[in-house]
């Protein structure tokens, strides 16, 4: 990440004085020159997806992150980020997440973005949320060496601020808004993560997910494309259905199908060459309706087709662990 000008940091910060705040609270206790720090601002309208954003490493521990790129090469960092609901005066108000310290939880138990305005929203003039990524330089052998950290010298931090403008019609109107099966883009990261959580947010979204995997097994899968699939000697297979493409791939024995409509995706994986293929949800990136639309389009297309099975569903080269 390259450093904005600074005339822009300046104009920003000038616009929004609670990001010199941000930045001192996560600096105080770094002693490293801060004006080598690379510094990202960007400011956005703050929509339904935002709200449900819960912070990494909420527990405090600092996660190890590589970069293949020759920017870092021989690198990892730790990664910190938080957020605030900011009032009138420019004052934090209240924050979810850690400073880098790691040394105080300031939210619940279970902290997202949407905890922050959930019972202040008349009062909160705009979010503002920080990721810091410290670079330092890696030591691959570090346990051969008895060492308790695979982390040597600091190289660099790069500092990456949001701020987060109410929608028009404000934060109160928003928060009536936010429903995970209805608006919420989905991921299996935050899905998995409330689960481990006993938080059951997503409860209903992966009773419906699941659903749907029964409805493409029971009407695509074992009507005749799991026989197709069979019958090829090629690992990656694709079809169009009306505006939704669907991609196979199989792989020591499982079978992964990608379904794709613009930027909505949604993935399944099961079993291969089975009748009962104990398939179950592998990725998404949709909302929930939109992750349905799609695969009601397959399921329809494929029982109404003239064509024979197998000029629906063909060998594509194409297609891989990538797709």
């Amino acid at each position: 990440m390259k450093a904005q000008p600074q005339a822009r940091v300046a104009q920003l910060k000038a616009q929004f004085p609670v990001i010199d705040e941000y930045l001192r609270l996560g600096s105080w206790h770094w002693p490293h020159d801060t004006s080598t720090d690379k510094i990202h601002i960007q400011v956005q309208r703050a929509d339904e997806n935002s709200l449900m954003r819960q912070p990494m490493l909420i527990d405090g521990v600092s996660a190890l992150r590589f970069d293949s790129t020759l920017a870092h090469e021989d690198m990892a960092s730790t990664v910190h980020e938080v957020w605030s609901a900011v009032g009138a005066e420019h004052n934090i108000l209240s924050t979810v997440g850690y400073w880098p310290t790691g040394s105080e939880r300031i939210a619940g138990t279970l902290p997202r973005v949407k905890q922050l305005v959930d019972s202040q929203a008349d009062k909160v003039s705009y979010l503002v949320g920080m990721v810091i990524t410290s670079w330092h330089r890696y030591i691959k052998d570090y346990i051969e060496r008895g060492l308790d950290s695979p982390l040597s010298f600091f190289v660099e931090r790069e500092i990456h601020i949001t701020i987060r403008r109410p929608p028009k019609s404000g934060f109160s109107d928003l928060l009536a808004r936010v429903d995970v099966t209805k608006n919420i883009r989905l991921n299996v990261t935050d899905m998995a993560t409330a689960a481990c959580r006993d938080d059951q947010t997503y409860d209903e979204v992966q009773r419906q997910l699941d659903d749907l995997v029964g409805l493409f097994v029971s009407r695509v899968y074992r009507q005749g494309l799991r026989q197709v699939i069979d019958a090829s000697t090629k690992k990656g297979m694709s079809g169009t259905f009306g505006s939704t493409n669907l991609m196979s791939y199989v792989m020591a024995g499982r079978v992964m199908f990608t379904f794709r409509k613009g930027n909505d995706s949604v993935s399944f994986l099961g079993a291969e060459g089975e009748d009962d293929p104990r398939m179950e949800l592998n990725s998404i990136s949709a909302t929930l309706p939109g992750a349905r639309a799609m695969v009601e389009q397959v399921v329809q297309e494929w029982e109404n087709s003239p064509l024979p099975q197998n000029e629906r569903f063909k060998d594509d080269t194409d297609v891989s662990l990538g797709f």
